[in-house]
């Protein structure tokens, strides 16, 4: 008996469900149909589906050309439709019935490997089996104000580019399977893709590294992007890797970028001396306080810890100064000295509340402590982070916040019984999140990531200061519901990078929606698996958080300018895409937690 239950509408898929599925899933986005075609005008494009003997879906697709003359057809010209139910309601919604797509378009080694965002089998997943998939786009809603970071929107495969004569036919042919989960799903690889199933030590690798992938070395001799073309048994693929400079030179450049072209230094300006964003199209700083994330502060506040970082590596007095001047904005626009609050911009300006804003200034004078020793900003980061718990923040998932750090250097600093206060504070915040569970309250984007991750870190982080063991189980429990955002592509954009697909939008030049691969928010999920690995001493952890905070650093290039999102999809809503926005933003924290891990 299959477990296929398929509802056709016009030649398309309406629903995909499995018989045996306890919540009915339904693997189509509606109201959306899979398997829609697109191709050039004098092409005719036809499907046809069955289910095989072991019970795998097989779709065929063909595109025959019916003109008279030969039709070239370019990359991105031809499409199919994948609208996979990839987009965020409430958890308790999204983690039965919703799921995580991970795509690879990698020639005539593709595949779709999709995951109930709760964890629980069965899920879908696809393999090419004839033609050859060369990229994809995204068609999305800018309408409707859910889908704007809700909705990851309809995948579109493109077949790699061809031309045919008359009557002649294109055929692209896969098919569709349940699996149990991660490592089901790799085993199906493996044993379909033979070798060219491609692993890799490292995915973003240091110049003159040795990284060993699964067939040899890779090629280190150079910085950028390499890309390798691999064939067995009739088949090609590719795999990319990023070679980058030295890490500890990554980290100088970049500070000294932000220095030197991202500080307001008009004295006449309230903004003297705060890092704003830079335009690298046309090398201006850029601000505005209308769009609250193009403000001077919010996200930004990562420049400033970047900075402070950087001077604790190079004895550097252009930075240093630099630092200062930021730190005298600071408390003269964004802190309140008197009262320990966080402003959402300078001139302590706030139409609303923020509680990510706090830690991230908590941040940022902590690192000031570790720069100076001077236990001032220690006293202020625990102001902040008390100030943050007063305005309700035990229930927030704020990001970033360094429980361990602040309670170690307060007691670095001689302010023991500030110390065990904010212990308290750090636990009861842990014990929360423990007892709301996997029931997370929606944000600002109603279920993501960068919820999930903070979530594990603070349990992680509350067992460190407390020894509770009920914190540690609930954060492996909700590590289950992590790893399902990590994709698992032979390339570096992807591999070991968490889905996310609306911040290029926010934080952008071209306001582009779309899959931002890689993005620095990615960084969160590394600092789990890493605190996760020192704590059970499971080294597998430790080697995913390597592979995962790498992945940030292609925003970093190697003049020291950086880019807030690289928008991945060939394109969006019919617009080009696949570029890295030319704005230099708010990725700076990426590069920060790739250095300071707790």
């Amino acid at each position: 008996m299959s477990h296929w239950v398929l509802e056709e509408k016009n030649g398309s898929l309406a629903k995909i469900t499995f018989a045996d599925d306890p919540f009915r899933m339904n693997w189509v986005n509606e109201p959306h149909l899979w398997g829609e075609m697109a191709a050039p005008n004098g092409i005719s494009c036809t499907s046809a589906r069955t289910i095989l003997q072991d019970d795998t879906l097989e779709e065929t697709y063909i595109f025959t050309n019916e003109s008279q003359e030969t039709i070239f057809c370019d990359a991105g010209s031809v499409s199919i439709s994948l609208p996979l139910n990839d987009n965020y309601l409430a958890a308790d919604i999204c983690l039965p019935q919703r799921c995580h797509a991970h795509v690879w378009c990698g020639g005539e080694v593709s595949w779709v490997l999709a995951l109930r965002m709760g964890g629980q089998a069965p899920h879908l997943g696809m393999i090419l089996t004839q033609g050859s998939l060369e990229s994809y786009s995204i068609r999305r809603s800018l309408t409707e104000s859910h889908c704007v970071s809700n909705t990851r929107g309809v995948v579109l495969l493109h077949p790699k580019e061809f031309s045919l004569a008359p009557e002649e036919r294109k055929i692209l042919r896969w098919r569709l399977f349940r699996h149990e989960g991660i490592e089901d799903w790799k085993r199906i690889l493996k044993a379909y893709f033979g070798s060219l199933y491609i692993t890799s030590e490292q995915w973003v690798a240091f110049h003159y590294d040795k990284v060993k992938w699964n067939g040899g070395f890779v090629d280190t001799s150079r910085t950028g992007e390499i890309c390798q073309t691999f064939q067995s048994n009739g088949k090609s693929t590719t795999a990319c890797w990023r070679i980058m400079p030295p890490a500890t030179e990554l980290l100088r450049r970049r500070a000294q970028f932000i220095v030197e072209k991202q500080q307001c230094m008009d004295t006449s300006s309230h903004l003297c001396g705060a890092y704003l964003i830079y335009d690298n199209e046309t090398n201006k700083l850029c601000y505005s306080h209308d769009i609250p994330d193009h403000n001077s502060a919010r996200e930004r506040l990562g420049m400033g810890a970047l900075v402070a970082l950087a001077c604790r590596h190079f004895n550097d007095e252009a930075l240093e100064k630099s630092l200062w001047n930021y730190a005298d904005f600071i408390l003269r626009e964004i802190y309140e000295e008197k009262t320990h609050t966080v402003y959402d911009d300078a001139g302590y300006m706030e139409e609303r509340h923020r509680l990510y804003n706090e830690p991230w200034v908590a941040v940022f004078f902590m690192e000031l402590f570790r720069v100076s020793h001077e236990p001032l900003w220690i006293k202020r980061a625990a102001d902040v982070m008390e100030n943050y718990y007063d305005r309700g923040g035990d229930r927030f998932y704020a990001i970033g916040i360094p429980m361990t750090s602040i309670v170690a250097l307060l007691k670095e600093a001689g302010m023991t019984d500030r110390a065990e206060d904010m212990r308290h504070l750090f636990i009861h915040h842990a014990e929360k999140i423990a007892d709301i569970g996997i029931h997370y309250p929606t944000s600002e984007v109603d279920y993501e990531q960068s919820i999930v991750a903070p979530a594990v870190n603070m349990l992680l982080m509350g067992y460190q200061l407390s020894g509770k063991h009920a914190l540690l189980s609930a954060a492996r429990e909700q590590m289950k519901l992590l790893i399902l955002f990590q994709g698992m592509q032979p390339d570096y954009h992807f591999n070991e990078v968490a889905i996310r697909h609306w911040d290029g939008y926010w934080f952008g030049k071209r306001h582009m929606l779309g899959d931002t691969f890689p993005h620095y928010w990615s960084s969160l999920s590394g600092l789990a698996f890493e605190r996760y690995g020192h704590i059970t001493g499971e080294k597998e952890w430790l080697v995913r958080a390597e592979k995962n905070l790498r992945g940030s650093l292609p925003l970093f290039f190697e003049d020291g300018s950086a880019s807030c999102a690289m928008v991945y999809p060939r394109s969006v809503n019919g617009v080009t895409a696949h570029f890295y926005d030319p704005w230099a933003n708010d990725q700076d924290w990426g590069l920060y937690y790739y250095f300071q891990r707790e």
